[in-house]
């Protein structure tokens, strides 16, 4: 399995004391672990069709004047780009998978993603339910101008919210409980962005005794 988790992000979820793995012990140990460590790809992104279940959330349905989409690259990307419009009190657009490739049998801990932002700060949503209203699980991630990144989110992070407020007695996110995906840009990021994602994949650690 590729190695892809930041040694210090990795460390710091199971427990472990990151200068140990200085010695030939400690980086035999995390070695083991990452070996241990399982993970689902949900999209690649090879394909158009793996686009079918996407759609578009923008602020016209409140009156805004923002434009958003999600469009397949042919080298195997999606890309979610559009325009932010602060128009009539819009400000936010966004796209949401209504529905997984399959469903999730397993527990997972993290979700993680490579992309290629433009310097702006996204969210990745999670929703529990099918439908298009209600709880959102969201967390933030900021983005570097035209560089490739891997960003991994740790579900115990997310925060509930709906439309807009956080939800003080919301359910903890169980990875088992997830219906749909997306990705998010507000806060008054006005003019156009864009960021391309090569996949997104749900990852369980080991647990360290």
């Amino acid at each position: 399995m590729q190695s892809y988790i930041d040694l210090r992000i990795f460390c710091s979820n199971l427990g472990i004391d990151e200068r140990k793995v200085c010695s030939m012990k400690g980086s035999k140990i995390v070695s083991e672990l990452i070996m241990e460590m399982k993970e689902k790809v949900i999209f690649d992104f090879n394909d158009e069709s793996q686009l079918e279940n996407w759609y578009n959330i923008n602020d016209e349905v409140m009156g805004g004047k923002s434009t958003g989409n999600i469009k397949f690259i042919k080298s195997g990307l999606a890309c979610f780009s559009g325009n932010i419009s602060l128009l009539n009190n819009g400000g936010f657009s966004a796209v949401r998978a209504h529905q997984l490739p399959k469903k999730i049998k397993d527990s997972y801990s993290a979700v993680t993603f490579k992309v290629l932002g433009d310097g702006k700060t996204y969210s990745f949503r999670i929703k529990t339910s099918t439908g298009m209203d209600g709880i959102n699980y969201k967390a933030d991630f900021e983005t570097i101008n035209e560089q490739w990144q891997t960003i991994t989110l740790y579900f115990k992070d997310f925060i509930p919210v709906y439309r807009g407020k956080k939800v003080e007695d919301a359910p903890l996110l169980d990875s088992q409980d997830i219906k749909q995906v997306g990705l998010l840009i507000a806060n008054k990021q006005m003019g156009a962005f864009s960021i391309f994602v090569d996949w997104i994949k749900f990852l369980n650690f080991p647990v360290v005794n």
